[in-house]
Parts: structure tokens; C-alpha cells; sequence
């Protein structure tokens, strides 16, 4: 993209063209100098970066000493790659049980590993508009094989519109787990990545049976007597310091006892404070009546005063 927006057509002349194209300083910001000698040619890469899918209009504008400027108009189409498995929502690779049948015949750890595998095909297709270029494809961030899980034909590849691809996978179960589920990734070099579940499933009921008719790697028998021996050693170790814990005499040493001092209090009386109980009330006695006399008024004496 030239990084210059500008609506299509423009004349030649008019002052919109010379304000963005010849005095503006829109174009100053991506200008890019060049030198041509007589008889010289050189290329200029245009990078288009769309921010939507759609058709594009756009301008480069050339500015020179000789014909003072020439346009170029640039019409493009974004587009993007879509990717899917057909008619699937989910990959899974199964192990029937008619596959593990020599588990009931076999001896113990006579039975390699990867004696038992199924191989299944997906089919990819890109229903988009353009060219999808897968650059990685990944089984839980691992590219190409992870827990058993192997994609054949983990090659880049390019996928045009309405193009398919078949893709080859190859199950080994462990007989740990009856039912996983992964994240298979497909990565393309441009656009959004494809995440699909992909599920593993084993019989449940089969998975102790075949377990131990797989032979076992060579380094786990070593491992296993090289723990018993630490374990046994060990034991030997814990057993020697416990019998000479126990074999030495036990000296119990004690104390020199304290006799008791005496302290003697002086002898200090305390001066006794009485104790004072609550006064009973005395039982009121019963009183007689008291007889009162009012006496008559007695009559005066006028005595008479001599003039």
C-alpha cells in the first residue's frame, strides 16, 4: 500500500490533485528518493497490506525533473485463505478391539511396541479466495508427532481455492489412557491458525491386558535393579545405625539435690478488724391508748381600776 488515501478519479489540474499530490505534505511522510541515470531501469517493490477484505483503489505518484509527475492507479483485492476439514468438527483415530484380539494369545512382554497402530486420512481444503501457504502443522504446540500421534506427510505444502489435501495420521497407543483429547494446529504463513480436537480412544477393558504384553524398554529393567539396589542398600544403612544406637550403654546422669532453704517471716500482727453486723430492729410493743382531758375554761375576774 502507498499509504496515500484518495478517492478515484481525480483530474489532472484541479486543486484537490496538486493540494495532495504536489504541495501537500501527504506524500512527504512516504517519499522515496531515486536516482536514474540515462538508459537505467530499476524496480520498486509496492507492498499492499489491506485492514479488510475487499476491493482496494489506490495512487503512486511519481514526481521527476522531465515530465514534472506521472500516476499510476493501483486496484487490488484482499482476500483470505479459509481453511477446513470436510464435513468434520473433530479428527479421531480409534483402536478397535478386534485389533488388540492378540492380546489375549500373547506371553508376557512379547509383543513389540507399535504392533498395534491405526492409520486414518482427513481431508483439508481451503474454501477461501487465495492461495493458503501451510508453513508448520502441530499436535499439542509439538510439531508433527506428539503422544504417539504422527502425521506422515508433515511437509509444507501450499493449498490453492477449493483446493484439498489429504492428511495421513498414524496412532501407536501407550495403553495408559483410554480416551485423550489434543489440539492439533495448523499454522498457514499468513492469516488466523486452524485448531482442531483430536481425540485418541483406546478400550478401556484392554488396557491392563495389552500393557504387559508390550515389551518394555531396555533401560527399565536396568533402572529397576539399580532402585532395588539403592533401596536395599539403604535399608542395610538404617539397620546398621539402629543397632549400634542400641548397643551402647545408657549412663542416666542426675542432678545434685537441693535442699530446701527456710525463709522465716517475722512475725507480724495484724490488728483484727471487727466485724460489724447489722443492727436487728427491736419488735415495736403494742401501746395503750393514751386518754387526753380538755378542761372547761375558767372564768376571769374583772378587776376594776380606781379613776
Amino acid at each position: 500500500s502507498s499509504g496515500i488515501n484518495a478517492e478515484w478519479p481525480l483530474r489532472p489540474g484541479s486543486s484537490d490533485f496538486i493540494d495532495r499530490f504536489i504541495n501537500g505534505n501527504e506524500v512527504s511522510r512516504n517519499v522515496k528518493y531515486i536516482v536514474l541515470e540515462p538508459q537505467e531501469t530499476k524496480t520498486m517493490t509496492v507492498q499492499f497490506s489491506p485492514q479488510f477484505v475487499g476491493p482496494h483503489k489506490n495512487i503512486l505518484v511519481v514526481r521527476n525533473n522531465l515530465t514534472l509527475f506521472e500516476s499510476l492507479l493501483f486496484t487490488t483485492m484482499a482476500a483470505k485463505g479459509d481453511l477446513v476439514f470436510e464435513k468434520r468438527s473433530q479428527l479421531l483415530l480409534n483402536i478397535h478391539e478386534n485389533l488388540l484380539s492378540e492380546c489375549h494369545h500373547a506371553e508376557e512382554g512379547s509383543i513389540e511396541k507399535g504392533f498395534f497402530n491405526t492409520n486414518r486420512s482427513f481431508t483439508l481444503r481451503n474454501v477461501g479466495d487465495i492461495t493458503s501457504k501451510i508453513k508448520d502443522i502441530q499436535i499439542n504446540g509439538v510439531s508433527c508427532s506428539s503422544f504417539g500421534v504422527t502425521i506422515t506427510n508433515c511437509e509444507p505444502f501450499d493449498l490453492a481455492p477449493n483446493q484439498a489435501h489429504v492428511m495421513k495420521f498414524n496412532f501407536v497407543p501407550n495403553f495408559h489412557f483410554s480416551y485423550v483429547e489434543y489440539k492439533l494446529t495448523i499454522l498457514p504463513s499468513s492469516g488466523d491458525p486452524l485448531e482442531i480436537p483430536l481425540i485418541t480412544k483406546v478400550p478401556a477393558h484392554m488396557l491392563n491386558i495389552c500393557a504387559d504384553k508390550i515389551q518394555r524398554p531396555i533401560w527399565e529393567v536396568s533402572l529397576r535393579v539399580l532402585l532395588l539396589s539403592l533401596t536395599f542398600c539403604g535399608m542395610i544403612v538404617v539397620f546398621c545405625q539402629s543397632y549400634i544406637f542400641f548397643s551402647q550403654p545408657i549412663v542416666i546422669t542426675t542432678q545434685p539435690s537441693l535442699k530446701p532453704i527456710m525463709i522465716h517471716k517475722p512475725n507480724i500482727e495484724v490488728p483484727k478488724i471487727p466485724q460489724i453486723s447489722p443492727k436487728k430492729k427491736k419488735p415495736e410493743k403494742a401501746t395503750a391508748p393514751v386518754k387526753t382531758s380538755v378542761e372547761a375554761p375558767t372564768k376571769t375576774k374583772k378587776k376594776k381600776v380606781p379613776t
